[in-house]
């Protein structure tokens, strides 16, 4: 208590309550100067010898702490500025709380463990640096404004509100105070920014000017004029100086990250900071990828040793693989080449590390080492948001969902206005079958970003599965239709609500062309000709039906002999063989799915190939084993309800079985299946 009444910080923390307790019997707390300077040596080694882990060095008794405190009370300690504060206010109300403190000590922390999202740290918001160049120079302020708060996310003992909700504020007429509040607060750092392309050395000025919300007083200003190839060290002063106005004392690896010297060509750095508009693994949706491509492959051209630009090209070809755009081999091959330039230039920059978690991550799958390197990163910069959305994305795969629900809120207390992590937050709690909770946050999603249609996809597919009534959900979706324009993952939710109110010419009319449908890749054009195919069927016309089906067997076939470790395409070709009638086929292929992609290897997706399974045994006339599965698939997480099965068109001919309806009995009578 009392190391908290003088710090405004717990001295033992964790993720979570067993991470806090094992701080407590395994970590020495980091001393009061840290946080507080001009701290008195000797009640240094009161607070020490009060949390002195081993009994026989504590104070046996409330009365030696009482004796040292009074002794210091009375005892004249330099320095004599702030000595008298000390003994004004804190040592009386140390005495007050003393005998507190020791049984609290003595007897251990029983009712509560406080978790790591419940400690305080100095809150501060980077707002977008003011362009005063040219209106071309738009992206070089927001870029630089970016990389200033990276370096200042590098600071153990300040949070530092992320990139994308503070970038809301840019233009906004709203009063410091105001967005202190919706932020959270307690500081703002802003400033303008003017790149001087017309000096010879392509000069840069910054005049960043930092600013208390609560009584909007100007802490710290300075002007910094510098040569653009030494704009790395302009941000780490920018930093630097932050630090010593908020009297926060860096840390040794904090000292050395900031004292890094990088040189980089200004032509170079202009295409990095280009390109980076153009991408964000935070932000993946709104991605032009190509162009992000390019400006990078430009950036390291022109600057061979560049890393950033190199991190980048790594991370822009790990997603390529990922999203199925190009799941190939050769594909991660290219972004592991990037990577590991990467690394061997600048191993311990924080983005160069992010770009190796990703690859592990979205790349190989290896969870494990993904954890690893994005806490890794989290050493090099405590509070990157992404980082931590990323080890809670990958608890999720490791089925630790718990875990990463508690992380996801973390990440969003550092960058509350990001809809992306709302809309995460809001996936995994459906898994989760809090179908009322996850509404709520992609509500709040959408509301940060109204074009954000992924946030309005889930929502549509959570109210199903909440409520069986799929009017509600095209309802969502006509309304996504209106802010974002039509989108290949709004046709599909579109066209598949349609088969279910049993719209088929409807389906048909929406399902126009390849390419025009699809959930996450295009997968060649291969649920245009299933969804064709699906409608046909349901309309009795299986003529019709048996030729889209096998244009989409063709397609998938060739994918899967040239990606055979793709779990998603032997799902998707499953299901055809089924709706073509060749059972062993299908289920032979539905099983491979599971054997690349099993739930207890990832938790999240091995969870789609289940659900495949069920679609083809209940499509091949197994409907024991379908029904069994279902089941099985209705215990664990994953993004179905019992309400969807009622209506689900693949599952129609299990409706009657008996044991159909016993589970409908069985899940019906709990509140969220």
């Amino acid at each position: 208590v009392l190391y908290e009444m003088i710090t405004g910080r717990l001295p033992f923390r964790g993720d979570t309550d067993a991470g806090t307790l094992n701080s407590i019997l395994n970590d020495t707390p980091e001393p009061l100067s840290r946080y507080k300077s001009n701290v008195p040596e000797q009640l240094q080694l009161i607070v020490t010898k009060l949390l002195e882990k081993n009994p026989a060095y504590r104070y046996q008794s409330a009365a030696g702490v009482l004796s040292d405190l009074k002794r210091l009370s009375s005892k004249p300690v330099q320095p004599v500025k702030v000595i008298d504060n000390w003994n004004r206010y804190v040592v009386p109300s140390a005495l007050v709380i003393l005998l507190a403190i020791f049984v609290i000590w003595k007897f251990g922390l029983k009712d509560h463990v406080p978790t790591q999202g419940e400690t305080d740290k100095i809150m501060l918001a980077v707002l977008p640096f003011e362009n005063l160049g040219d209106l071309e120079d738009e992206y070089f302020a927001d870029g630089m404004t970016e990389e200033i708060t990276t370096n200042l996310s590098k600071l153990s003992g300040l949070g530092v509100i992320s990139r994308t909700s503070s970038m809301q504020y840019k233009n906004s007429n709203k009063n410091l105070k105001k967005i202190g509040k919706e932020l959270k607060v307690d500081f703002i750092l802003e400033g303008t920014i003017r790149w001087d392309k017309s000096s010879p050395e392509n000069r840069v000025r910054i005049n960043p000017q930092l600013i208390r919300v609560s009584d909007d007083m100007h802490l710290w200003a300075e002007s910094y004029d510098a040569v653009l190839n030494d704009v790395f060290g302009l941000q780490s002063s920018i930093a630097r100086e932050v630090a010593t106005a908020l009297d926060i004392t860096l840390l040794q690896k904090e000292n050395d990250a900031l004292s890094l010297q990088y040189k980089i060509d200004p032509v170079a750095y202009d295409y990095y900071l280009r390109g980076k508009q153009y991408f964000s693994l935070e932000y993946a949706y709104h991605n032009q990828i190509d162009l992000a491509r390019m400006m990078q492959e430009k950036a390291i051209e022109i600057a061979p040793d560049f890393a950033l630009g190199y991190a980048e090209l790594g991370a822009i070809h790990t997603e390529i693989y990922w999203t199925g755009v190009d799941p190939s081999s050769k594909r991660l091959d290219t972004a592991k080449q990037y990577i590991d330039k990467a690394m061997a230039l600048a191993p311990n920059l924080s983005e160069v590390r992010q770009a190796l978690g990703w690859y592990y991550y979205h790349g190989l799958r290896d969870f494990d080492r993904a954890v690893d390197v994005f806490k890794h990163v989290l050493e090099l910069q405590p509070n990157n948001s992404l980082a931590i959305a990323s080890i809670a994305w990958v608890h999720r795969r490791q089925g630790k969902w718990d875990e990463a629900i508690e992380l996801q809120k973390q990440a969003i207390r550092l960058d509350p206005r990001k809809s992306g992590y709302r809309h995460e937050l809001g996936n995994t709690l459906m898994y989760k079958r809090k179908y009322e909770e996850a509404l709520k946050n992609y509500n709040l999603a959408i509301d940060l970003d109204p074009d954000h249609y992924w946030a309005f996809a889930s929502k549509s597919w959570a109210l199903l599965n909440r409520t069986g009534d799929v009017s509600q959900s095209l309802r969502v979706i006509e309304q996504a239709l209106k802010n974002s324009g039509r989108k290949p993952t709004l046709t599909f939710f579109e066209v598949y609500y349609n088969l279910i109110e049993g719209n088929y010419e409807q389906a048909l009319s929406l399902n126009s062309a390849p390419g025009e449908i699809y959930l996450w890749g295009d997968e060649g054009g291969s649920d245009y000709f299933y969804f064709k195919g699906a409608a046909y069927h349901l309309m009795k016309n299986e003529n019709m039906a048996q030729i889209y089906f096998d244009s989409a067997r063709v397609i998938l076939e060739k994918l899967v002999s040239e990606t055979p470790s793709s779990a998603p395409y032997f799902s998707a070709l499953a299901r055809v063989y089924a709706s073509l009638g060749r059972k062993d086929d299908a289920i032979r292929t539905a099983k491979r799915a599971i054997e690349i992609e099993p739930v207890s290897v990832d938790a999240l997706d091995g969870t789609d190939h289940i659900r495949a399974l069920i679609i083809v045994y209940a499509r091949v006339g197994e409907y024991d084993l379908a029904i069994a599965q279902l089941d099985y698939l209705l215990q664990i997480p994953s993004t179905i309800s019992i309400k969807w099965a009622k209506i689900a068109p693949e599952l129609a001919p299990l409706r009657d079985h008996p044991r159909f309806q016993a589970l409908l009995k069985k899940y019906e009578k709990k509140e969220d299946y």
